[in-house]
């Protein structure tokens, strides 16, 4: 399993599109982050976009299952290399509500919650 840790976590939606991105920075195009696209204009494209400043994270992929708890995001992706990350993050409740959000729009039956202290 790869971990990745941030400080900043933002959850978007325009139209049939959904994204979360995690930062160490706002708005600052050297820092590290990790995003997470997917869209519903195409039914049949089941895949999830990630993106990366680590250019090992970045394509296209099957997300079989996502985990959420209060403190971090575990992505399940059996057909990469890496097979899971898990991604830390720190939100106050108004961000960690709109994520929560955004990610069961997202995943729908795929994503899970996590006891806060697991």
């Amino acid at each position: 399993m790869i971990r990745k840790e941030f400080s900043i976590v933002s959850a978007s939606e325009a139209g049939d599109y959904f994204q979360v991105l995690f930062e160490q920075e706002a708005d600052n195009p050297e820092t590290d982050y990790f995003l997470l696209q997917c869209q519903f204009e195409d039914p049949d494209d089941e895949d999830f976009y990630i993106e990366s400043n680590d250019t090992q994270f970045c394509g296209h992929v099957q997300v079989e299952a996502a985990v959420l708890n209060r403190r971090w995001l575990r992505l399940e992706m059996a057909s990469t290399k890496w097979k899971s990350i898990e991604i830390a993050f720190t939100a106050d409740e108004e961000v960690y509500a709109e994520l929560a959000r955004v990610l069961s729009t997202m995943f729908e039956d795929r994503l899970r919650h996590a006891r806060h202290d697991a």
